[in-house]
């Protein structure tokens, strides 16, 4: 876990490398990673500017997906605070080569490089689907690549988790990664979805599982949806078993 504070002036530099186009050019993407200390940790950056801007990180080594952060954009400058205390970071849009940016932790330097990068291979879509009486949200995350892909529907544990849960995220990320198509949704009474979960008790288990129940349903109104299985953890095992075969109950990847 990082816990680094950083308050010193940035340093930025550009160093020349072919720039990456878009079909979207509302979209910007970049990958690379940070050094500190001779280690190096994986990540990367998404920035949508359709409407207001919204700047994303994934950080893969503790499994971190799409966090939004907090972010500024003043004409082609782009500002923002990393997290686990990772400090700020600005440069330019117009730098479409190597872009790399100089910090000092400790008296010792602390650098982000980036590199355009292509569009992430799959795209995401709000949904909303029926439980009886209860609405729930969900996320479908849909591979780019054409012809049928297997479904997949991430099942909660026994905590309040929605879609702002890292966790979710990132095995959502990894998986369609992977070629799923990926369903994860908040959970009954959390986030956007209907329905207070802290009144659900013990016996009454068998309703979230039916909730994860009604999300395959969904996927496979799809005609790109292939076979279907869940993941889960912890309690999510429970209802997923409750729910489908053990044959259909993937194993939790971490």
């Amino acid at each position: 876990m990082f816990s680094f504070i950083l308050s010193l002036p940035v340093i930025a530099a550009v160093v020349a490398a072919p720039a990456l186009r878009t079909d979207h050019p509302d979209a910007h993407h970049w990958k690379g990673h940070l050094s500190f200390r001779g280690d190096e940790w994986p990540i990367r950056l998404s920035l949508d500017t359709t409407r207001s801007p919204i700047l994303e990180v994934d950080l893969p080594a503790p499994n971190m997906a799409w966090e939004p952060l907090v972010s500024s954009l003043a004409g082609d400058s782009l500002s923002f605070e990393l997290p686990f205390g990772l400090g700020g970071y600005a440069f330019s849009l117009a730098d479409h080569d190597v872009i790399m940016v100089r910090r000092e932790l400790a008296g010792e330097p602390i650098v982000l490089t980036l590199r355009p990068a292509a569009e992430p291979p799959y795209t995401r879509a709000d949904v909303r689907f029926q439980n009886g009486e209860a609405t729930l949200a969900g996320t479908i995350v849909r591979p780019t690549t054409p012809g049928s892909h297997p479904g997949l529907v991430l099942v909660h544990g026994s905590s309040p988790q929605g879609r702002d849960s890292w966790e979710y995220r990132s095995w959502a990320d990894y998986y369609a990664r992977l070629g799923f198509i990926v369903l994860y949704y908040d959970k009954r009474g959390v986030g956007e979805s209907d329905g207070p979960w802290m009144t659900t008790t013990f016996p009454d288990l068998a309703q979230l599982a039916d909730d994860a129940a009604a999300a395959v349903r969904l996927l496979r109104t799809d005609a790109a949806v292939g076979e279907d299985a869940f993941v889960g953890g912890a309690s999510g095992n429970r209802f997923c078993l409750k729910t489908v075969p053990m044959s259909s109950c993937l194993p939790r990847l971490r």
